[in-house]
């Protein structure tokens, strides 16, 4: 058997993948969770996924440690340190895989119960979706076509009507008559009814009247572009 993993690996550690040998994953997890019975509940590609995630060093000792089954004090020798700081490193290693971001990739039980978990929050986005599309199918049925058409018009003059004028493409003189007298959306601005209430604004003239027409034009607004022209 050749185990697949993922990750940036050394070459020593994926000489370890390559090897027909679950012995490794399992001495390690035994030792790791403490565990003398847990063989059936390893899941070996995942052991060496969480290797893989680890430093150089830190696969290198347990390489060592675990596949040559080397002293503490010789692997020490190895890396110029102490065999009992060799020993403190090997806890540290165990420690951050038994995080459970790591755990649940190693074992068996909790792979199951995270896949359990991530399936019924799929069944539960999938109902929701399907409620979605009943009550989609319910509300066609109360409305007519008529009626669609004018929700949704109604619905985008809304939303064009919450636009600000500094998100307008105005002329900067337009932009700070319109300031100076106030106006700040483009509800404000479909308040005036009549060309002459536009060039009322101070110092506005007609030039940024004209303008403001087009504006108004081009975001959707025709109907009223075309009631403020026939006032003029």
């Amino acid at each position: 058997m050749k185990l697949i993993v993922g990750g940036k690996m050394n070459e020593e550690s994926k000489k370890i993948v390559e090897v027909d040998d679950v012995s490794f994953a399992l001495a390690i997890c035994k030792k790791a969770f403490k565990d003398e019975n847990i063989g059936d509940d390893v899941y070996v590609n995942g052991v060496f996924e969480v290797i893989s995630s680890l430093g150089d060093s830190f696969q290198e000792i347990l390489r060592m440690r675990f596949r040559e089954n080397m002293t503490y004090r010789e692997i020490g020798e190895k890396f110029q340190l102490t065999g009992e700081r060799i020993r403190q490193i090997e806890r540290k290693i165990f420690y951050k895989m038994r995080h459970p971001s790591r755990v649940y990739k190693m074992r068996v039980s909790y792979l199951i119960s995270h896949n359990d978990e991530i399936r019924k929050e799929l069944n539960k986005t999938k109902e929701k979706y399907l409620l979605y599309k009943i009550r989609c199918r319910e509300l066609e049925k109360l409305l007519s076509l008529d009626d669609l058409a004018r929700f949704n018009a109604d619905h985008k003059n809304k939303t064009i009507s919450t636009i600000e004028t500094s998100d307008l493409d105005l002329s900067h003189r337009l932009y700070n008559c319109l300031d100076r007298a106030g106006i700040s959306c483009v509800a404000e601005i479909l308040a005036f009814s009549t060309f002459q209430d536009i060039i009322s604004i101070r110092n506005l003239g007609e030039t940024c009247a004209y303008e403001l027409i087009e504006v108004m034009r081009d975001i959707g607004n025709e109907k009223w572009a075309e009631k403020i022209n026939a006032t003029k």
